[in-house]
């Protein structure tokens, strides 16, 4: 009978550890990241300043919103990118979850702004941009950054985002 248990307990442990790898891969049977996402982020052409900066603040789940962190620290460290420019990223952001951003231009005076900081800057007229984990461990995302005549601010007037790498 021990032998038996044995013998069980063995199949038991083989059969659980493969249901976490058939968790951890994709439907082409690739590796999927699950808590990470490659962003493949780019600074429109149509931009008309550069950004500096792009901080992360965690909103939890993609049905149910809610800031479950604060700001973090910029992913574009020392870099800036210029309209036109492309960088990728590996953020922690789990499946089925998204994530603010708060950007960090140089302004026609050549200083640096986070546009959500200033005065005038109204979130129940502006939104943040967002970026989200779901269809695909690789995302896609574009943003332009405009000057708003009528407000006197400069802000995002293009934001998209698409699962996979485009």
């Amino acid at each position: 009978m021990k032998r038996n248990t044995g013998i069980l307990l063995a199949c038991s442990l083989f059969m659980s550890s493969c249901s976490i790898l058939e968790d951890q891969t994709d439907a082409n049977g690739s590796a999927s990241l699950q808590n990470n996402l490659t962003v493949y982020f780019t600074n429109s052409t149509a931009s008309r300043f550069p950004i500096t900066g792009i901080e992360l603040r965690p909103m939890g789940s993609y049905t149910h919103p809610n800031a479950t962190g604060t700001w973090g620290n910029s992913i574009l460290t020392g870099d800036t990118l210029y309209p036109g420019e492309k960088k990728t990223f590996v953020l922690p952001i789990p499946t089925g979850e998204l994530s603010h951003c708060r950007l960090t231009v140089i302004d026609s005076l050549q200083q640096e702004i986070k546009l959500d900081e200033r005065i005038g800057f109204d979130t129940t007229l502006q939104t943040y941009a967002t970026i989200t984990h779901w269809g695909s461990d690789e995302r896609t995302v574009e943003v332009t950054i405009d000057y708003n005549s009528s407000s006197k601010l400069i802000w995002v007037s293009g934001w998209s985002e698409w699962a996979g790498k485009q």
